[in-house]
């Protein structure tokens, strides 16, 4: 889509001996797998090192950003607005519904719906139903 940026520093810092925020230098890349698309407006930042992963057939929509490291598994689908925090993995065949926030290192296993606005506070396994602020378990996704 339009006015996307991909592949760029993530914004991540820590404190030095002063107590002053220095950047974290991003060294890895971003890949894209066959069939990704992205709406307009995304931002996919590289990871620190290793990458940033789409898998195949993943979607996008607009205005979503996807941070450092974050790992997508295929035939998942974002919506817009959602926000994924560094390091973060999502398994295969994932729904991320309109407005999600998913805080940084937390893992979703495959087959999940993540309900609207939802803020993922904390790692799920597969096959669920996710909903709520903080993000709990509605129901089993047969």
């Amino acid at each position: 889509g339009s006015n996307c940026s991909i592949g760029n520093y993530g914004f991540d810092y820590e404190k030095n001996k002063n107590g002053e925020n220095e950047k974290i230098p991003h060294l890895g890349n971003v890949i894209l797998k066959a069939n990704v698309e992205i709406g307009d407006n995304v931002c996919i930042d590289r990871a620190v090192l290793g990458s940033t992963v789409l898998g195949q057939n993943v979607k996008i929509d607009n205005l979503s950003h996807i941070s450092h490291g974050v790992k997508v598994g295929k035939n998942s689908t974002i919506l817009a607005n959602v926000v994924i925090a560094g390091s973060v993995e999502i398994g295969e065949n994932c729904w991320i519904s309109f407005g999600v926030s998913i805080l940084n290192k937390v893992v979703i296993g495959k087959n999940c719906i993540l309900g609207i606005g939802s803020t993922v506070l904390k790692s799920f396994k597969e096959n669920l139903v996710i909903l709520g602020s903080p993000a709990k378990v509605l129901k089993k996704n047969i």
